[in-house]
């Protein structure tokens, strides 16, 4: 009874991250670029390089998971998604087409990761 009373305790008092997971599985590097609007006349972009056969994870603070309200929120804010490879560049933009391509990409017991797989 004193380690289920443990195991409750560690369930309820730990805070799941909120994540997007971009795995790698092609044979070179892949670039991912985002580019968030902060306000009318400033974008900030995040570039994360990706090896051949690696991942790369951006975490969204605890406690988030991703529902649909919590997309279209980050779909709203987003005005375009990049990946960069040597052969091809793959482009998702707009708030319907972001929120869409996010939305299929739900992991998790509680949807707490997005997981784009690059091949």
């Amino acid at each position: 009874m004193k380690y289920l009373a443990y195991i409750c305790f560690f369930l309820v008092s730990c805070d799941i991250s909120a994540k997007l997971q971009i795995a790698n599985r092609s044979k070179s590097t892949v670039q991912y670029r985002s580019t968030t609007e902060l306000e009318r006349d400033s974008n900030k972009v995040i570039n994360i390089e990706i090896s051949a056969f690696k991942k790369a994870n951006l975490l969204f603070g605890f406690g988030q998971f991703w529902t649909d309200q919590r997309i279209e929120k980050y779909a709203q804010s987003s005005k375009r998604i990049d990946f960069i490879t040597v052969k091809d560049t793959f482009t998702v933009s707009g708030q319907h087409e972001i929120g869409k391509f996010l939305k299929d990409k739900r992991k998790g017991i509680f949807n707490q990761t997005l997981k784009i797989v690059i091949k």
